[in-house]
């Protein structure tokens, strides 16, 4: 292929930047992003006519493809490897996008167990575990969200993502729900 009106004619989103490569023989075209895909994101890309082959010849009809990148766990609560945590604090993931509550709760366990009542966020993206009673004193608990995690358009996380945190002997004060900030006491529906 022509290597430059071919990358001149390749399409891609207006937030994807390309780094280009090609194969030894010229013939296949490598978009290699600069930045990582956003999770749980639809993207398109496809190469119009202005593509040639090496002796000139327009590409017969444009070409195009898309995909959505699976979704990710972006962050939790506690932190892994947090200690001293207290022993009745909520327990959060937080996802890249809306999940399948269902399938995602299959996904989930703490380890050693705790007796939780599970609250999403409103947009379906923050799972929280409020202990219904405390969990042992001094105890490292691990949290595994499975592979088959599943966002609401059917696309499973894909990788298994565990953490760890350490309970101390502390309890936080019986209060009020309704405030996003861990640490308190207060918790996120």
């Amino acid at each position: 292929m022509d290597q430059g009106a071919t990358e001149a004619a390749f399409d891609a989103p207006a937030d994807v930047d390309c780094s280009f490569s090609w194969n030894a023989d010229g013939t296949e075209l490598t978009c290699d992003p600069t930045d990582a895909f956003d999770p749980s994101t639809g993207y398109a890309f496809g190469v119009g006519t202005g593509a040639q082959s090496a002796d000139g010849d327009a590409l017969g009809s444009a070409a195009s493809f898309t995909f959505t990148t699976r979704p990710a766990v972006e962050s939790t609560q506690p932190a892994d490897g947090a200690s001293d945590v207290p022993r009745n604090a909520p327990i959060q993931v937080t996802f890249s996008g809306a999940m399948d509550t269902a399938a995602t709760e299959a996904a989930i366990g703490i380890d050693p167990a705790v007796d939780c009542d599970v609250r999403w966020s409103a947009g379906n993206d923050r799972w929280t575990c409020v202990p219904q009673t405390s969990m042992d004193a001094t105890t490292t608990y691990q949290v595994t969200v499975a592979s088959d995690a599943t966002d609401a358009a059917g696309a499973q996380v894909g990788t298994t993502t565990s953490f760890t945190f350490t309970t101390g002997t502390a309890e936080l004060a019986d209060c009020a729900f309704g405030v996003t900030e861990f640490g308190s006491c207060l918790v996120a529906p």
